[in-house]
């Protein structure tokens, strides 16, 4: 870790973040706090974090090792996020910066559609800030991304099966979602919003 860019440091900890909004709300409320020890490469808080982090990984990949259910919950973020770097060109936007992208907009979709209170998406979107992460991406061609979105592979027979954070902590996975709900998400993220 000690040898990465400092950007890359911190669009590595989106995952991170990703894993805590879904599996562990400890986890997510020690990085509310300790995510300048972590990006200071505190011995304590590197080991912690990053070994708490695999463990997560790890549950979903042993409950679901052919990806058929449970592991699609790891995608959270990833839909948008993937549609997001698509749009942005090589190397324009790192994997992890594009993931927080998208776990903000589909926080706010999750808000929107009644999954979750607008406390738990501002909670994601405040520590994804404190990260040093973007949460929006207005200068995107809002075209090429829908374009990008409306590809996905996770939409079967014009429906998408997405997962949602109800609580910090915890995830839903939403089966038969209507794309145009993420269409509405993207275009959220690609905006223009100095409220983010």
């Amino acid at each position: 870790l000690a040898s990465l860019p400092e950007r890359d440091l911190r669009a590595g900890l989106a995952e991170v973040v990703k894993h805590a909004a879904i599996a562990d709300a400890g986890l997510f409320r020690y990085l509310e706090t300790q995510v300048g020890a972590f990006l200071g490469l505190d011995d304590v808080a590197v080991r912690y974090v990053v070994a708490r982090n695999c463990q997560i990984k790890a549950k979903f990949v042993e409950q679901d090792p052919l990806d058929r259910g449970a592991r699609a919950c790891l995608n959270y973020g990833h839909t948008v996020g993937h549609a997001v770097e698509k749009a942005a060109g090589v190397w324009d936007l790192r994997h992890g910066e594009a993931v927080a992208i998208g776990m903000a907009a589909e926080a706010w979709l999750a808000v929107r559609m009644g999954v979750c209170s607008e406390e738990t998406a501002q909670r994601q979107v405040g520590l994804l800030k404190r990260v040093g992460l973007p949460v929006g991406a207005p200068k995107l061609d809002f075209e090429l991304a829908k374009s990008a979105l409306l590809q996905d592979k996770k939409i079967a027979s014009g429906r998408l099966r997405i997962p949602l954070v109800p609580q910090i902590g915890k995830v839903r996975l939403l089966q038969d979602v209507d794309p145009a709900f993420l269409v509405e998400a993207l275009g959220h993220a690609i905006q223009p919003n100095d409220e983010r």
